[in-house]
């Protein structure tokens, strides 16, 4: 039996103390940035002998936020943007299990059953006093959401050199809502009806892993995916309560992979496959409170996906990885800007094909008995094609990031660990239409930990030791130096 607590309780976090302040925010602590959570888990396991397992486990978390606006804004953009999130409440239930089924441990039988609650309330209020809602366009939005489902899968070699699975996963959605609107009016609060949304999704998987020699493994998996739109209501003051079309999208996933290895702790590989990923409930039927534009006819994504990796532990104190990957993407989903407003508009489209591709290394390595190294890189390239919207660009990634960290361990006790972390401009969207690239950084880490005994641990550090000011999204400024000291007891 295994059981875990915990407790957070942010006041708020700093910006940079280069942050040029605006008329939203003054500067110091972000305004908005406070949370609290807590979260309990047991689970309990039982292992009737060596090759058996059976677990279920129970996490309850409960959680409140609040929203930093956007700094370059004023007046915020859409105006009801002062928002809080008092509810954040997760429940989730799990049960796992691995069964050997033959009496030579050839067969395996295992299970996966769940069930997920969320509980989500979030206001948004009048002004940057966060007390009234009686302005249009100030609500109280309640959701209430349920999933359940399970898996089952079975592994048994047919053959002296094949391996072969198959799986089966079904996963319900049931997702409500209902806003109270100006609820601290005194004549035009309005209580909306509970809305439902039903969402139904299931997957029928084989894959077999066939030994061609003592070196080389060949893998070819096959999968029969189907999503199922069940309802999906909405409502309106001039329409009421109203149905968004229903249907389904149903798709056939393929991949190979061949896996070489040449030599001891030393491997060649190359994968190809080709996904779907369906739209989920929120890209087809959100409206974000009226700031977007729903799309029930959204199609799915596809992607057909080439890799080819490297993997060498060359000695005992160097291992390297390399990868070189292509994605060719059809109706490649993401959110644009349907008006500019006022307020702006969005909506989540297919907004072309396009290609996706780049390189990835990594390396670990131990440099002397006291020091040692691990770092990776990556670079991405992002192309999207759509003749509707030719100025259009892909948000949200760098098209370089790289990783860096040292450590120096004077004792088996005491170890210290400087980091950079490294990231080139992105693109991300402007309120009001277009784009801009933001994001550019470099963040200086470091961490000193000291292992007292078994017993306990303490750990101090400072994040972005150069206090940079940096941005992930525009007009979202992210931390500055921020410092902390963790204490662990084991008991």
């Amino acid at each position: 039996m295994q059981a875990s607590l915990s407790y957070l309780d942010r006041d708020h976090w700093d910006l940079s103390g280069h942050f040029v302040p605006t008329a939203i925010e003054d500067g110091g602590e972000r305004n908005g940035s406070d949370n609290r959570d807590s979260r309990a888990n047991v689970k309990i396991g039982f292992t009737p002998n060596d090759e058996d397992e059976y677990s279920l486990s129970y996490t309850a978390q409960t959680g409140e936020k609040g929203a930093p606006l956007h700094v370059l804004n004023n007046p915020p953009n859409p105006p009801n943007s002062y928002w809080r999130w008092p509810t954040w409440d997760i429940g989730n239930l799990y049960w796992l299990s691995v069964t050997r089924l033959s009496a030579d441990d050839d067969v395996t039988l295992k299970t996966r059953v769940f069930r997920n609650t969320y509980e989500n309330s979030l206001y948004a209020y009048d002004d940057a006093t966060y007390t009234t809602q009686s302005l249009n366009g100030r609500f109280q939005s309640f959701y209430d959401d349920l999933g359940y489902g399970g898996s089952v899968e079975i592994e048994l070699p047919p053959g002296e050199r094949n391996t072969f699975a198959a799986a089966f996963h079904h996963r319900r959605d049931e997702h409500t809502e209902y806003n109270d609107n100006r609820p601290t009016h005194p004549t035009l609060r309005s209580i909306e009806p509970v809305q439902e949304t039903v969402e139904a999704t299931w997957s029928l998987a084989v894959e077999n892993t066939f030994a061609a020699t003592a070196d080389v493994d060949l893998v070819a998996g096959l999968s029969r995916e189907n999503n199922d739109i069940r309802g999906a209501q909405e409502f309106t003051a001039a329409a009421g309560r109203f149905e968004y079309p229903t249907g389904g999208s149903a798709a056939t996933n393929v991949q190979g992979a061949a896996y070489w290895r040449y030599a001891a702790a030393r491997e060649l590989r190359g994968v190809v496959s080709s996904r779907t990923r369906f739209p989920t409930i929120f890209e087809r039927f959100s409206t974000r409170f009226g700031t977007a534009v729903p799309n029930p006819g959204l199609e799915s994504e596809r992607a057909i996906n080439y890799e080819i990796g490297w993997s060498a532990e060359l000695n005992d104190e160097l291992d390297l990885t390399a990868a070189l990957f292509y994605a060719d993407v059809e109706n490649m989903i993401q959110t644009v800007v349907a008006s500019a407003g006022p307020p702006q508009r969005t909506q989540t489209r297919n907004v072309g094909d396009g290609e996706f591709y780049g390189v990835e290394f990594g390396i670990r390595s131990r440099l002397t008995e006291q020091w040692s190294v691990a770092a990776n890189y990556t670079h991405l390239e992002r192309e999207i094609t759509d003749p509707l919207q030719p100025a259009l660009e892909v948000t949200g990634a760098p098209d370089d990031s790289a990783f860096v960290a040292f450590t120096y361990e004077p004792s088996q006790r005491l170890s210290i660990v400087p980091s950079l972390e490294l990231a080139s401009d992105r693109w991300s969207d402007v309120t009001g239409g277009g784009y801009v690239r933001i994001g550019d950084y470099a963040l200086v880490n470091l961490q000193v930990q000291y292992r007292g005994s078994e017993l306990w641990e303490l750990a101090a550090g400072v994040t972005n030791l150069s206090d940079e000011d940096f941005q992930l999204a525009h007009g979202y400024p992210e931390p500055g130096r921020s410092a902390y000291v963790r204490l662990r007891l084991n008991f």
